[in-house]
């Protein structure tokens, strides 16, 4: 192969790569316009038209030359079509359906397919080469191709194809603006060179060579087209034909000159107008005020128009009228861009009607600080009337905004005050957030009246600072029993900081003086929503022991549910201390009194026995009975004072037992029997025998049942009924006894100290003073409560409860 058939190689490979080079990069650039896809496959042609050409040149048999010259065909018949699709994209001409422009692409390949597949078999037919004859040069073996029928039929569609194209894309290039424009007119000049040298081959100019010089000019094509990627990036940037943008906008576009007249209406103008062929015409209206539009031309028009729809519906049209200049600054007519705004409409009244039901005050505020838009919250709020607010700057309202403060740029939120109509400053909880419309950003402004919540924090402070300065320690624990907050109180009678005890459980002043079953007991209590009252012995930090009366409430969210607990606890160690010093003072004096006491009953029981007895005079006799009776009554005393110093101490265990209530009223009834009947009295039981079962102390009950009998004996008139009822208390937690007597009543000045030591209704039947609070200590002993009901005049009801308990409770885990 001599030097000039191996430089023209070295030419055509050189395209190759550069071609190959363009593709890269086209391809890299194919999503950004529908036309580089076929410029892709229209550069991979000229690479392998130029590739099998090299590869002609440099073969020195003719079957391998014949048979490059086939393969070249791969790009030979590709490249009309490319061209015209290319160009047909790249303008964006188009006037079929999607469908039928599919259709019509495929068409476009038939005459290629063919091409490729006769030039593939051409030994068969000599359609695409009728003669192949090696020609010697000096410069080695060529090739002469005499071309058959079907080559020129290729031909012609070939040329065909390529003149559509650039025809095409030199009315592209016309409504593409200027930048596009020079694009265009490289890429003609680039696809002209190797055709007008493939025209130079087969008219017969270059008698003289017999090899094809296009895919040599094709050398030239790829150098403009590289200087066009990677100089003025080639579909970097997609052109688009003015009329195409004006047809395809949503926006209605009407033209009219200085007479009214329609020079150009949009597809959009016509669907938004309903209007039909009105290009020449004056278009005139109901609806649209058109000669307000058109009578001044050069001042523009701004107006929202609202249109009654064939279907009924209405819409709304934003119309912007601009005047229209040529290139000599002479007024020549108006553009009126027409906007469906129905939708925003639409958004706006649900935006209205949503901030309008909104519980909170809110203003629209425009970038001057204006308010353009307020709910009637706010105004009811503030004491303006219904649009009062609109148009006011927002620093009227609230003194302190300022739009150039950063603290109140927005998103943020503020308390401060607001100055209503009349004047007054009202606290406010304002927000202020930055929502974006189609008219441009805006701010939303969400006024809260906080006067109440103001007030009530100021309560609550207050509560606080008397519950942080009560003398009784005061301590709340969650539903869990962790504690949450104590006062100072507390912390000085514990010997605990707040710190130490916050998140711990009370359990740290656990003393062990009580058992399970009292734990269990108070937890049961207040988790049924009950306020638990009692005394705790617990020890402090140092070691210590103290007692502490306490009541222990639960407190209850808006749903009802328990969801912590409140202690108030008084430190009575001092008092209990006392208290035991009157007890044990009590108790040496009770045992002082009952021996001689006995003795002096014993003496008297002696002297009363002596046969001598019955002379004895009657005033001795008399004396003597009534020493003896008083002695009795003294002991009686003696003994109730011990018996209640044992309950209030806690000293007297509880012997409890299943008892049937009915059976216990009924033995109750024989023991008073005989002091019924002298006063006539009857006694009636109502109690049912299938009541549940009470598991109480029998003696302590029975004791307090004779001791409310014998009251209502004592105080019954003479013939008339006392009665014992019992029932189940809702709910199902506790039995209900009743002791009703028709005596006179308790006046109401005695009742509250009822149940008090020595507080008695003073009578002739005398009393101790003590059986009612004996009653009182017994019961709440049990856990139960006593009281009684009464009208003067109308008789007296005593009443008492016992709880009703199984002999074993199941232990739980407790907080407390």
């Amino acid at each position: 192969m001599t030097w000039q058939r191996t430089i023209l190689s070295l030419l055509l490979l050189l395209n190759t790569g550069i071609a190959l080079v363009i593709l890269n990069t086209a391809w890299q650039r194919r999503r950004a316009q529908e036309a580089v896809l076929p410029f892709c496959w229209m550069v991979l042609a000229v690479a392998i038209w130029s590739f099998t050409g090299a590869m002609e040149l440099m073969v020195d048999q003719l079957s391998q030359k014949i048979l490059w010259s086939k393969l070249s065909y791969f790009g030979i018949a590709s490249l009309p079509v490319l061209w015209l699709l290319f160009a047909l994209e790249y303008s964006q001409f188009s006037i079929l359906p999607k469908r039928w422009r599919q259709i019509f692409y495929g068409s476009l390949w038939i005459i290629p397919v063919i091409t490729l597949l006769l030039a593939l078999s051409n030994e068969w037919h000599g359609l695409i080469w009728r003669e192949i004859s090696p020609v010697q040069t000096q410069t080695g073996m060529l090739v002469r191709y005499e071309h058959g029928m079907w080559f020129w039929i290729f031909m012609i569609y070939g040329y065909v194809a390529l003149m559509v194209g650039t025809i095409i894309l030199i009315f592209g290039a016309a409504r593409f603006s200027p930048e596009y424009r020079q694009q265009t007119i490289y890429l003609l000049v680039g696809a002209a060179i190797p055709w007008i040298a493939n025209i130079a081959y087969l008219s017969g100019l270059t008698t003289n060579i017999v090899i094809d010089l296009t895919p040599i000019a094709f050398s030239l094509t790829c150098a403009i087209y590289a200087f066009q990627v990677f100089r003025f990036h080639l579909f970097s940037l997609v052109p688009v034909a003015h009329d195409s943008i004006v047809k395809g906008m949503k926006d209605g576009i009407l033209v009219l000159d200085l007479q009214a007249r329609v020079l150009y209406i949009n597809p959009a103008a016509e669907k938004i107008l309903k209007t039909g062929d009105v290009l020449g015409k004056t278009i005139d209206g109901d609806t649209i005020d058109w000669p307000a539009i058109s009578r001044d031309p050069a001042a523009g028009f701004h107006k929202v128009f609202e249109l009654q729809q064939d279907d009924q519906t209405r819409c709304y049209l934003d119309f912007h009228a601009s005047p229209l200049y040529d290139h000599h600054a002479h007024l020549t007519g108006q553009i009126i861009v027409m906007t469906d705004i129905t939708n925003r409409k639409d958004e706006q009244d649900r935006f209205r009607s949503i901030i309008g039901a909104t519980p909170d005050g809110i203003l629209v505020i425009d970038p001057a600080g204006r308010i353009n838009m307020s709910n009637a919250y706010a105004e009811r709020m503030l004491g303006y009337l219904s649009d009062g607010l609109n148009l006011q700057p927002l620093n009227n309202i609230i003194p302190e905004y300022s739009a150039d403060s950063p603290g109140w740029n927005p998103p943020t939120t503020h308390e401060t005050q607001a100055v209503c109509q009349d004047g007054r400053e009202l606290p406010i909880e304002v927000t202020l957030n930055q929502i974006h419309t189609p008219d441009g950003p805006l701010i939303l402004v969400m006024l809260r009246d906080i006067a109440t919540q103001k007030a009530a924090e100021e309560r609550i402070n207050q509560q606080a600072v008397a519950l942080a300065a009560a003398a009784s320690a005061i301590m709340i624990t969650d539903h869990d029993g962790r504690i949450t907050w104590v006062n100072p109180s507390f912390c000085s009678t514990s010997g605990y900081a707040a710190e130490e005890v916050i998140g711990m459980k009370p359990n740290i002043l656990k003393s062990g003086m009580h058992d399970d079953h009292f734990y269990a007991d108070l937890w049961q209590t207040i988790l049924n929503g009950e306020t638990w009252h009692g005394e705790l012995t617990n020890r402090r930090k140092d070691g210590s022991l103290f007692i502490e009366e306490a009541t222990i409430a639960p407190v209850r969210n808006m749903k009802g549910e328990i969801t912590h607990f409140i202690s108030v606890k008084q430190d009575i160690t001092q008092r209990k201390e006392l208290e035991e010093l009157r007890d044990e003072f009590m108790q040496t004096i009770v045992h002082d009194l009952r021996n001689p006491l006995t003795s002096i009953l014993f003496a008297l029981d002696m002297i009363k026995d002596q046969p001598d007895a019955l002379r004895l005079p009657p005033e001795m006799a008399m004396m003597i009975a009534i020493s003896r009776d008083n002695s009795w009554r003294m002991l009686g005393m003696v003994n109730a004072m011990l018996d209640m110093s044992k309950l209030e101490s806690g000293l007297m265990p509880l012997q409890r037992e299943s008892i049937t209530l009915a059976e216990l009223v009924e033995q109750s009834f024989r023991f008073q029997s005989q002091l019924a009947a002298r006063r006539e009295l009857l006694l009636l039981n109502d109690v049912p025998y299938d009541l549940p079962i009470v598991y109480a102390d029998r003696t302590l009950i029975s004791r307090v049942l004779q001791n409310l009998i014998d009251n209502a004996i004592k105080y019954a008139p003479q013939g008339s009924n006392i009665t014992i009822r019992a029932c189940v208390e809702p709910p199902q937690q506790a039995i209900q006894v009743s002791i009703h007597d028709d005596g006179p009543g308790i006046p109401a000045e005695l009742r509250s100290q009822l149940f008090q030591k020595f507080s008695s209704e003073k009578s002739a039947r005398g009393g101790t003073g003590l059986g009612l609070a004996y009653c009182r200590l017994a019961i709440e002993a049990h856990k139960g409560k006593i009281w009684v009901e009464c009208e003067e005049g109308q008789g007296t009801t005593f009443l008492f409860t016992l709880p009703i308990q199984a002999k074993k409770e199941t232990q739980r885990s407790n907080p407390i």
